[in-house]
């Protein structure tokens, strides 16, 4: 034990049994103090700040440890003393020039450079026209900022270069559908999310959150697990892979592909925001080799509304 927690462990002592050990320990140590052993002192061991650092040399004199030094150096006289010594040894020592406190943290010398300050005169070197120079369009208000690839107006690298290959706008369309997996889609059945005895759509699987709330073209369904298709399953969705339709229609199940547009999905998901339910839209003459049902599906829905209608070409 050092310092302060020695002597108020000794202090503790004296006061509770004051043994005739301590005292003449005590008057061992007294004695020293006289004979010069830490110097010319006029004031009490007990107030010299050299006591926490020789207080072992004092132990060996006196042929005792450094708790009996502590117990020796606590005065006896009376409490006074005693808060004054304790309150003079716990003062903490002053930190180490090289010991990094809270108040010493400081960026690393360069981490931060100083903001140059333009337009404040010619003293600060960046002053009058702020390095922009005169006139011009680089000496106007975003002038330098500009459109991406813009060349001051000649023709642009981007339409100077030769083009090569195409976009497929017939296939783009189902790049940008959301994708389900038949392993993540039996998992739902399993457990009683879906009702196999009827036809599962878009908006049970979105109500049941095997789909994502945000959907923006509909639903393709892929074949990853579709060894775990062990019985009949009838699904509705915009797209499936071929591997996927042959999975669910062996086991005895059957996958019906339907295009939703922007307006027609939103009535599909959410028919509580619509008073009239708005009829399905046609899918556009690229996708009409996807869909070629559709027109049988839009008659169907007119029937069961009572209504009557003549498809369009």
């Amino acid at each position: 034990m050092r310092g302060a927690a020695s002597f108020r462990l000794g202090w503790s002592r004296v006061l509770s049994a004051p043994s005739p050990q301590a005292r003449a320990v005590t008057a061992a140590l007294a004695a020293t103090t006289r004979a010069g052993v830490f110097g010319q002192q006029s004031r009490p061991l007990y107030a010299s700040p050299l006591l926490s650092w020789r207080k072992d040399n004092v132990a060996g004199l006196i042929g005792g440890s450094s708790i009996a030094v502590a117990t020796a150096a606590a005065p006896v006289r009376s409490r006074l003393h005693a808060a004054e010594s304790m309150r003079m040894l716990s003062t903490p020592r002053p930190d180490h020039p090289n010991q990094v406190t809270i108040g010493k943290l400081r960026d690393n010398p360069g981490a931060r450079k100083k903001k140059r300050r333009l337009g404040r005169g010619i003293g600060g070197g960046l002053g009058k026209t702020s390095g922009r120079g005169h006139k011009g369009q680089l000496s106007r208000s975003g002038g330098r900022g500009g459109r991406r690839g813009f060349e001051g107006g000649q023709n642009p690298l981007k339409t100077r270069i030769p083009k090569h290959g195409f976009r497929n706008k017939k296939h783009a369309y189902f790049a940008l559908l959301d994708t389900l997996n038949l392993n993540k889609l039996l998992t739902w059945v399993k457990a009683g999310r879906l009702d196999t005895t009827q036809m599962i759509t878009m908006k049970h699987l979105r109500d049941n959150g095997c789909i994502a709330k945000t959907i923006d073209k509909g639903v393709k369904l892929l074949a990853t697990g579709k060894e775990q298709v062990d019985r009949p399953i009838q699904i509705e969705v915009s797209d499936a892979s071929k591997a996927a339709i042959e999975a669910i229609e062996a086991a005895g199940g059957t996958v019906k592909r339907g295009y939703y547009n922007a307006l027609g999905l939103r009535a599909h998901f959410k028919p509580d925001k619509f008073i009239i339910i708005p009829r399905r839209a046609a899918p556009p003459p690229r996708l009409a080799w996807k869909y070629p049902l559709h027109y049988k599906d839009v008659q169907a829905q007119l029937a069961a509304r009572g209504e009557q209608t003549k498809p369009s070409a």
